[in-house]
């Protein structure tokens, strides 16, 4: 069924509307009657979609260019997190006296009258949540959904559904998911990631724990046995739920005894730990969905599911890694916490074809494979190699590692060193800053110096354009080759299987 929009947000205007999960929520909201626009700083593909769905927008960030004549008319300006405080747009937007949301805010009033489910945790929160919106498609449900990648084969990122049900990606950079209150959520893991917002481990924590505070309390949370701070974290959020639901009916008690009603019993209370509230899903035997028999090969990966002691079947998923048998398991125990079949859910994570650059393969030339994955974290660095490891079959893991933005460089320098030393050879990129300036010891050579020791043979090339060659020259038949990293590196798998294709062709002439 549609869903009315929130009152006053007629005419959007939405300042950055051109990374992915901005153009999301403009697909969203144009989906829910709104009349949308938007600004952004430079031209894209998504910018181009939004054109074809009749949304105008408009490219460059330069003041003498702003025409303030734009926000006329305008309800409600949304802001991406990257959009700076002086920016002319927002400016005007506050001279105007305009309501200003951040973007999370903005689903979080979307997500008003449906039952919310929002994905969390550090990895595998976009994996998780695309696996949950398609397990449930194959249910016959129709959800409303935006998570932040991209989907790939799956279609797009968000989705205006007909059932009462949303599904929403819950970032925890900046504390935007504090902005979230769903029915239910899902805890995959937390690491040890923004800590340059958050600067210590228990802030960061902190916010975690707010974030799953916010949950209802007659809803559901669904986390991870196997990663300790996660499921310590779900387990008091369980307590804090259970408090919440017996203060609540004692004051409809109180109420009910004034009014001459009797107090009743309200029903049967929650049990502070475990109890109906919270389920866990992992390896561990402690798991109330647990995944045992666990197998990954070129095909895929499967593994049995039990459930509470009771067997569901075998899980088979197109994507390798045990991580997405993780991701996978999230998905299963939220779709049957909403009541949905198991069978139709095991069927649906049985075609899902994954998501773009979470180990996507990008094809093979001259005996060569190349994955492309966004791993820019010491564990998924580790779980991107391990992975790669299983698919070679005796071949080697070759490894081109970008790291991600200065500040996390700083932090994770050595950590990410000693994640690559698990492959056989690694040539280490310079660092993608995005928007931030250089910091002086944080460059891609000292994660390189921390890489070395191991068994990996490991190169440092600063030159972009040298890392498609270096690697064709590493590179043997039965090798796997990872581009791995959050930022352009993406473009490196491509030009790789270019130069291994014309350099068999030469062979072949």
């Amino acid at each position: 069924m549609a869903r009315d929009l929130p009152e006053g947000w007629r005419r959007v205007h939405l300042v950055g509307i051109g990374g992915v999960a901005m153009s999301g929520l403009a697909r969203l909201l144009v989906a829910r009657g709104a009349v949308v626009s938007g600004s952004d700083a430079v031209e894209s593909r998504q910018l181009a979609q939004l054109r074809a769905l009749g949304v105008p927008v408009t490219v460059g960030r330069d003041p003498a260019g702003f025409d303030p004549g734009g926000l006329a008319g305008v309800d409600l300006v949304v802001v991406a997190p990257a959009v700076p405080a002086e920016d002319p747009e927002l400016a005007e937007a506050r001279r105007r006296e305009l309501r200003i949301l951040t973007r999370s805010a903005a689903l979080a009033g979307l997500m008003q009258g449906h039952r919310g489910v929002a994905v969390a945790g550090s990895h595998g929160k976009t994996t998780a949540a695309m696996m949950l919106t398609a397990a449930l498609q194959a249910c016959g449900e129709d959800p409303t959904f935006a998570v932040g990648g991209d989907p790939g084969e799956a279609g797009s990122q968000t989705h205006a559904g007909s059932s009462d049900l949303m599904i929403v990606e819950a970032d925890e950079d900046g504390g935007a998911f504090w902005q979230l209150q769903p029915h239910g959520a899902v805890l995959t893991g937390v690491a040890d990631e923004h800590l340059d917002f958050y600067r210590t481990v228990p802030a960061l924590r902190a916010s975690f724990a707010t974030f799953l505070h916010r949950v209802e309390p007659d809803g559901f949370l669904v986390a991870c046995v196997d990663d300790e701070a996660a499921w310590s974290l779900a387990t008091e959020a369980a307590r804090h739920a259970a408090r919440a639901t017996e203060a609540a009916r004692a004051t409809e008690a109180t109420e009910a005894t004034g009014a001459g009603l009797g107090a009743g019993t309200g029903g049967a209370g929650r049990s502070g730990g475990r109890g109906p509230w919270l389920t866990g899903y992992g390896f561990g035997p402690s798991a109330d969905l647990r995944i045992v028999a666990a197998e990954v090969s070129t095909a895929g990966t499967s593994a049995e599911i039990i459930a509470h002691g009771v067997r569901l079947g075998r899980m088979s998923l197109r994507v390798p890694g045990r991580h997405h048998l993780l991701d996978a398991a999230a998905a299963l125990a939220t779709g049957l916490a909403l009541g949905a079949p198991a069978d139709g859910l095991l069927a649906g994570l049985a075609s899902f074809a994954g998501v773009r650059r979470r180990f996507e393969p990008l094809g093979s030339a001259a005996g060569v494979r190349v994955v492309d994955d966004y791993a820019n974290h010491p564990d998924r660095v580790t779980a991107a190699i391990s992975t790669a490891r299983a698919l070679a079959s005796g071949g080697r893991v070759v490894v081109a590692f970008q790291p991600h933005l200065y500040s996390r460089t700083a932090l994770l320098a050595e950590r990410l060193g000693e994640a690559l030393r698990s492959a056989d050879s690694v040539v280490v990129m310079d660092v993608y800053g995005a928007a931030q300036a250089p910091e002086p010891g944080a460059g891609g050579a000292r994660v390189a110096l921390a890489a070395r020791g191991g068994q990996a043979e490991v190169g440092y090339e600063p030159s972009w354009s040298a890392v498609p060659g270096q690697l064709m020259d590493r590179a043997r038949p039965g090798d796997v080759v990872l581009t791995l990293g959050a930022g352009d590196v993406t473009q490196i798998g491509p030009e790789l299987l270019r130069l291994l294709t014309a350099r068999a062709a030469s062979h072949r002439g």
